[in-house]
C-alpha cells in the first residue's frame, strides 16, 4: 500500500488496516490515532511525528523502524517487534507493551511514563534520560540496557535481574519497587563507594562505571560478572572478594587484585603454579 492510498483510505474513515504490508513506507508526522495497525509490517518505515494514540499496533513488526518523537500515548503494542526501532523522544506514556521485542531499540529520552513493559525483552537498549515514573517493569529482560539519567521513581521493577545495567545517574524514590541488590549498586554507582564497607556483598553482574571504590572494604564480596570502566580501587580490601568473569580490568590491575588475596579468572594464574 502506498502512503497517499492510505492516506486517502484514512480520510475516507477507514481505520482498520491490519496486516496491511507496508515496508519502508514514509509516514512522517501522519496521524493514524484510533487506527487498527494490528499485525502490520512496517519494517524499516518513518513514522517521526505520527500521532498513534489509542492505535492498535498489537504484533506490528516496526523492526530498524523510525518513530522519533512519535505520539504513542495509550497505544496498544503488545507482542510487537520493536528491536533496533529508533524511539527518541517519543510519548508512549500509558502504553501497553507486554512482552513486545524491544531488543537494542532506541529510546533516549522516551517518555514511558505509566507504561506497562511487562515481560518484554529490552536487552542493549538505550533508555539513557527516559521517563519510566510509576512503568510496570516485572518480568521484563533489561540485559545490557544503559539507564543513564532515567527517571525510575515509582517503577516496579520487582524480581529483575539489572544484570550489567548501566545505572549512573538514575532516579529512584521509596516508591521504587527494587531488590535491595540492585538498590545497593544504584547507591553505589550514583554516590560512589569511598570507604564504604561492602563486606561480604552481592555485586555480580552489576556495571560501575567512573566508581570510587578507595579505601572501600570489600572483603568477599562477590562482584563475578561485573563490568568495571574508569574505576578507583585504590587502597580497597579486596582478600577473598571474587572478580571470576570480570569485564573492563586490565590484566595487570586483576594481577594486582590477585596479589592482594582476591579471586581472579585462572589464566591470569602462571601454569606452573596451577594446582589441578
Amino acid at each position: 500500500m502506498e502512503t497517499q492510498t492510505l492516506l486517502a483510505h484514512y480520510a475516507h474513515g477507514k481505520r482498520d488496516f491490519q496486516e496491511a504490508f507496508l515496508i519502508g513506507i514514509k509516514l512522517i508526522g501522519i496521524n493514524l490515532s484510533g487506527s487498527n495497525l494490528s499485525g502490520a509490517n512496517l519494517i524499516s518505515a518513518d513514522l517521526s511525528h505520527a500521532n498513534l494514540c489509542q492505535t492498535n499496533l498489537r504484533g506490528i513488526n516496526l523492526t530498524n523502524s523510525t518513530l522519533s518523537e512519535a505520539r504513542l500515548r495509550g497505544a496498544d503494542l503488545c507482542d510487537a517487534y520493536l528491536s533496533e526501532a529508533n524511539f527518541t523522544r517519543a510519548d508512549l506514556s500509558e502504553a501497553q507493551l507486554l512482552n513486545a521485542y524491544l531488543k537494542e531499540a532506541n529510546l533516549t529520552h522516551a517518555q514511558l511514563v505509566n507504561t506497562n513493559l511487562n515481560g518484554a525483552n529490552l536487552s542493549n537498549a538505550k533508555l539513557q534520560n527516559a521517563n519510566l515514573s510509576n512503568a510496570n517493569l516485572l518480568n521484563t529482560v533489561l540485559t545490557g540496557v544503559n539507564l543513564t539519567g532515567a527517571n525510575l521513581n515509582g517503577a516496579n521493577l520487582t524480581g529483575v535481574e539489572l544484570c550489567r545495567v548501566n545505572l549512573n545517574g538514575t532516579q529512584i524514590d521509596e516508591n521504587t519497587q527494587l531488590s535491595q541488590k540492585w538498590l545497593l549498586v544504584q547507591k553505589i554507582v550514583t554516590q560512589g563507594a569511598k570507604g564504604w564497607d561492602l563486606s561480604h556483598v552481592d555485586l555480580s553482574c552489576a556495571s560501575f562505571i567512573g566508581v570510587d571504590f578507595t579505601d572501600a572494604d570489600l572483603t568477599g564480596a562477590n562482584l563475578s560478572g561485573t563490568h568495571f570502566s574508569s574505576v578507583d580501587l585504590s587502597h580497597a580490601q579486596v582478600k577473598d572478594a571474587s572478580f571470576i568473569g570480570c569485564t573492563g580490568l586490565s590484566k595487570s590491575t586483576k594481577l594486582t587484585l590477585k596479589e592482594q588475596g582476591a579471586i581472579v579468572d585462572d589464566e591470569l594464574i602462571p601454569a606452573e603454579v596451577k594446582v589441578n
